[in-house]
């Protein structure tokens, strides 16, 4: 039955079948299936279509507002004893932190933390929240700004520094009043999160950046740059990661935050409260907010 509400939980955040399986990891007729199952036990219907996307019905989340909590209690309650015996900790990861800096980090912390074996998956941000909400995971290590995260204990650990990647063979000149059109992540990002309301600051003292066109993930972000199709905006930990040329931005200039997110009783366990300890020391090292 936990694979069912899991099913049913999952379309309510993804809202389509292709979505929900690829997030799953299975297919769209298992998540159809399974479905179909939990609509059999309750006896009433739980999804309908709304054109190409589904949504719950009233009776649909009623259930996963009821469910999930139990379910993520049952999870944790069966993972808490290996992690207390320091056996495996689960921790979900931004993308764009395990496409630059991250591997370094946990590999850092896992030499602190010697017994403890580490799996991680690699997520959005906010599926990575998702997956420690429905108990899938101890942990998430996440980049940006993150709301609707009062059910979890945040964690800061950094903040790394955002950079401007210059258009292949142009200039970049940043002078105030002087519009400047960025290629960067796209709004329903995390990051984008963190990075709005400092963008608005900016403006304010006469920086005029100007978002023109947004991708889905930081590292196409500095491709598209080098290869001549507009400034780009990213993380100092990607364009580094790919070698690109980048410079700080002014008046201050912008970060995201890096932040560590799970229950309290989670970082309350020895284990996992040592591992993040390690963890924090790890990008602390990492100097993210250098330029």
């Amino acid at each position: 039955m936990i694979d069912e509400l899991d099913a049913l939980a999952t379309l309510a955040t993804e809202h389509t079948m292709t979505r929900a399986a690829n997030r799953l990891r299975i297919s769209q007729s298992a998540v159809s299936k399974r479905i179909a199952a939990l609509t059999d036990r309750v006896g009433a219907p739980l999804i309908e279509r709304d054109g190409r996307r589904v949504r719950l019905t009233a009776t649909g989340a009623a259930l996963v507002a009821r469910s999930r909590p139990l379910v993520a209690e049952l999870r944790e309650a069966i993972a808490a004893p290996a992690a207390e015996s320091g056996g495996r900790i689960l921790v979900a990861v931004s993308e764009s932190v395990l496409a630059s800096w991250g591997p370094r980090v946990l590999a850092r912390a896992s030499e602190k933390t010697p017994g403890i074996a580490l799996q991680w998956a690699a997520h959005r941000s906010l599926v990575a929240i998702e997956r420690v909400r429905a108990g899938e995971v101890q942990l998430a290590l996440c980049a940006g700004s993150l709301s609707g995260t009062t059910d979890l204990s945040q964690e800061p650990l950094a903040s790394e520094a955002m950079v401007l990647v210059p258009c292949a063979g142009t200039s970049l000149r940043v002078r105030r009043n002087r519009p400047i059109d960025l290629i960067t992540i796209e709004s329903g990002s995390a990051s984008w999160q963190a990075i709005r309301p400092q963008l608005t600051r900016l403006r304010r003292d006469g920086y005029d950046f100007r978002v023109g066109r947004t991708v889905q993930s930081f590292a196409p972000v500095v491709q598209l740059a080098r290869a001549g199709f507009g400034h780009g905006l990213a993380p100092l930990g990607i364009a580094r990661a790919l070698g690109a040329p980048h410079r700080a931005l002014p008046g201050g200039g912008m970060t995201r935050p890096i932040s560590i997110f799970a229950r309290s009783r989670t970082l309350a366990r020895a284990a996992v409260s040592r591992w993040v300890d390690a963890l924090a020391r790890a990008v602390g090292q990492d100097r993210l907010g250098t330029r």
